[in-house]
């Protein structure tokens, strides 16, 4: 399993990394449609507004080669892709903090059980 200490880092880093990875496809010109403009606590003024729809929709982004499944390659491109810069033992530490079930791919269930920590 994954400790407490790692879990909250996980979910607090992902955070962060996942604003940076939408406002990189946003200045890519790379379209992510807001439908739900009304999310209960997110502020829609910004053109670039990070919400649950669009945190959801990242996941097709990042997953490159449609199989449904981010694998930790997928993961460090996008990284890349978006100028984030982290170690390794980081990018590990935030791929199994959404890789629940540890089978070395972050499912669509994973992601969204991930969405919906934050």
């Amino acid at each position: 399993g994954i400790s407490v200490q790692a879990a909250i880092f996980g979910t607090w880093k992902w955070k962060k990394v996942l604003d940076k990875l939408h406002t990189s496809i946003i200045i890519d010109n790379t379209e992510i449609q807001d439908e739900d403009s009304s999310d209960n606590g997110t502020s829609s003024n910004s053109k670039a507004a990070l919400t649950k729809v669009a945190l959801l929709q990242l996941f097709d982004h990042i997953d490159s080669d449609g199989n449904e499944v981010i694998d930790s390659d997928e993961l460090i491109e996008a990284l890349m892709k978006a100028n984030v810069k982290m170690s390794a033992y980081e990018i590990k530490t935030l791929f199994r903090a959404a890789d629940e079930n540890q089978d070395g791919v972050i499912s669509r269930e994973e992601w969204q059980g991930l969405v919906a920590k934050m």
